[in-house]
């Protein structure tokens, strides 16, 4: 049994157990509180009838003395029926002194109380006895019997009457805790299904509707569980899209790189790996992820030996926490294949604690292959004799060869950093040089001229340059590539060859090529500006007699000292020219715009000239006196030059015909 009430327990609920155990105790209590009320009635009903036998006892041997003392029998057995109508006296008994007996009982009351009732709560009747003493002469005694049992009916009635109240009273509790209960169990229910919800992820409040403050408080607390828990939750999405769509971010980020991406963790075990990685290596996400990166495709030696661990310097570099770059490296992809790499890796540090390396690298197979033709390209260019220099956008100078510290005296050490206008620019080149220069090459244009510039010495020397613009696959201008050659010697033999061909070589003077280069010109300016000018025609006075007696080197002197006087007898801007033997010209331009004028200062000149020849040539401390004939003639932009050197050539004519030491000017309306 006990067995089977333990089993039935153990089933029932936790409110079922409540409930249960508050029926209970209400009854229990009730019960209780019943029994002791009755109880207590039945103690002050047993007191009455004990007072109510005692007063009986003390009564009748008053009311009986008379009787007893003249012995009548009849007048006493009157008075004990008179007596008996008491309703609690039950019996009385009369003993004479012989022992005769009078006696007198009622009807007894109808029992309503069961005897378990009355013997329950000791409710039995009362006997008395006592002696009747006249006059110190004992007549006999009184015995009575009071029934207890219109106490108990009493009594009894109470009890039912008690019981059915506090029945009704602990049913309307029991129907009142049960709706509570059934209300708190609903809550708790609700509580209980919301909790489920709860955890499938459905946020549903419990409504309220009566129910215990307790339970109340708890769906209260529940209910701002749910809200916060709800709004966390709100929360939380909203942090966990947001890390999504980091992560999202981030690995976007991470696949975009030009660089291959991979992270470990502290025993070198692969974390993560982008696509680059995947794609230099060859091998997939998965076939990284969990693999150690040593064993996998660390080899940093071309011959594909894989050195141990504890020697690998990526995993010294996690050891101890530091970071690392290198660009001797070498990695085995997935076909087999040896590349070269430049690698940089990096702490992962969380919370000052190092949970790992995070590595960037790149397959520089190009660029080791680009290194190698560039040697060989600096090797050729350290062996040219020009001079090759390497500047960025801004002309700032980046490389420079050995040629060019031949050729400018600055080594490379000086010019990095600087531009070439800044270490050999001479200024002799006009603005508008380097204006046509940089318009050319911006417009990505190579550019070919000739500079003077100035070596570290201070030294002027010409160059050939030849700049080129170097541009990125969009067309922007990254660098300049100039290649200089010094062409100071060439120039000079140019320039030697030239001044041969336009000057004479025995007075330095124009010859008749560069003479009739400067008439046309001068006739194209005073046609321009209408104004005149002038030619003279002159030689010596008997030059050749002078040659054939003094000798060829006495006339080269004479020549040569001819030519200076007549250049300090000339206008700064006036030309003269050497024809041949002692035959000058003398061109002279800007004569104003009046003839008169012209014809005025040409006749000024003209006598300037003999007065030139005045004092005597001197050599070797002999003096010859020479003098000069002279012809000249006024010109306008309208003639021709060979028809102006003709007229000049006939009015020197006229001179020497004259008598010689004369000054003729042609005349056109001869």
């Amino acid at each position: 049994m006990k067995r089977i009430f333990i089993s039935i327990w153990a089933h029932l609920s936790f409110a079922h157990r409540i409930f249960i155990a508050i029926s209970f105790s209400l009854l229990f209590a009730g019960g209780l509180i019943l029994i002791m009320l009755t109880k207590q009635d039945a103690q002050d009903a047993l007191h009455d009838l004990e007072m109510q036998k005692e007063q009986t006892l003390k009564m009748l041997p008053i009311f009986l003395s008379e009787a007893i003392v003249i012995g009548d029998y009849e007048t006493i057995q009157q008075q004990l029926n008179g007596y008996i109508t008491s309703p609690y006296v039950q019996n009385i008994v009369f003993y004479d002194a012989t022992g005769k007996s009078l006696q007198s009982s009622d009807t007894e009351e109808p029992k309503d109380a069961p005897q378990w009732f009355e013997t329950l709560f000791g409710l039995y009747d009362s006997y008395g006895q006592t002696h009747i003493s006249v006059g110190g002469i004992d007549y006999g005694s009184i015995a009575v019997r009071l029934s207890i049992q219109s106490f108990s009916n009493r009594i009894w009635n109470d009890f039912r009457v008690h019981f059915g109240v506090m029945f009704a009273i602990i049913l309307l509790d029991f129907l009142g805790l049960w709706l509570t209960l059934y209300r708190s169990l609903e809550q708790l229910s609700a509580l209980e299904q919301s909790t489920i919800d709860l955890g499938n992820g459905y946020f549903a409040p419990i409504q309220l509707q009566g129910g215990l403050r307790e339970t109340a408080k708890v769906v209260n607390a529940f209910n701002l569980m749910i809200q916060k828990v709800k709004t966390t939750q709100v929360e939380l999405q909203e942090t966990s899209n947001e890390m999504k769509q980091r992560k999202h971010w981030i690995e976007t980020i991470l696949n975009s790189l030009d660089e291959g991406v991979y992270a470990i963790d502290s025993n070198g075990t692969i974390l993560l790996a982008n696509a680059k990685a995947c794609s230099i290596l060859g091998y997939t996400e998965e076939e990284l992820i969990g693999q150690q990166a040593h064993r996998l495709f660390h080899s940093h030696t071309l011959n594909g030996d894989i050195i141990p661990l504890e020697e690998c310097p990526i995993y010294k570099a996690l050891v101890t926490k530091s970071a690392w770059k290198d660009d001797t490296e070498y990695f085995t992809c997935k076909d087999s294949r040896m590349i070269p790499v430049e690698i940089f890796g990096n702490s992962i540090v969380h919370e000052d604690q190092a949970l790992g390396m995070v590595f960037a690298f790149r397959n520089i197979e190009e660029r080791k292959a680009l290194e190698e033709k560039m040697k060989l390209l600096s090797t050729a260019l350290e062996a040219t004799t020009n001079a090759v220099i390497i500047t960025n956008k801004d002309a700032i100078i980046e490389w420079v060869s050995k040629g060019f510290e031949e050729i400018t005296g600055y080594h490379l050490g000086e010019a990095l950093g600087r531009t070439p206008h800044e270490l050999v620019g001479s200024g002799k080149q006009e603005k508008i040089f380097y204006t046509h220069m940089w318009e050319t090459i911006l417009s990505n244009q190579p550019w070919h001229g000739e500079v003077i510039n100035k070596r570290k010495n201070g030294q002027l020397y010409y160059e050939s340059l030849q700049i080129t613009p170097v541009s990125d696959d969009h067309g922007n201008i990254t660098h300049f590539i100039a290649i200089k050659e010094d062409i100071s010697d060439r120039k000079r033999t140019e320039e030697e060859m030239e001044h041969l061909a336009f000057y004479d070589p025995l007075t330095d003077l124009p010859n008749r090529r560069l003479l009739m280069d400067r008439i046309e010109r001068a006739i194209v300016s005073a046609k321009r500006y209408q104004t005149f000018g002038a030619i003279f025609f002159l030689d010596l006075d008997y030059f050749k007699r002078i040659n054939d007696e003094l000798g060829h080197d006495v006339g080269d002197l004479l020549l040569q000292d001819m030519a200076r006087r007549l250049k300090d007898s000339l206008r700064q801007g006036d030309s003269i020219a050497r024809l041949g033997g002692d035959e000058f010209v003398i061109l002279l331009e800007d004569l104003g715009d009046t003839k008169i004028f012209a014809t005025q200062y040409m006749k000024a000149l003209a006598q300037k000239v003999q007065d030139a020849f005045i004092d005597p040539f001197i050599y070797n401390e002999k003096s010859y006196s020479l003098s000069i004939s002279l012809g000249g003639i006024l010109f306008t932009g309208t003639q021709d030059a060979k028809i102006i050197l003709k007229n000049a050539d006939s009015a020197l004519y006229e001179a020497k015909q004259t008598g010689r030491h004369k000054s003729c000017f042609y005349n056109e309306t001869k």
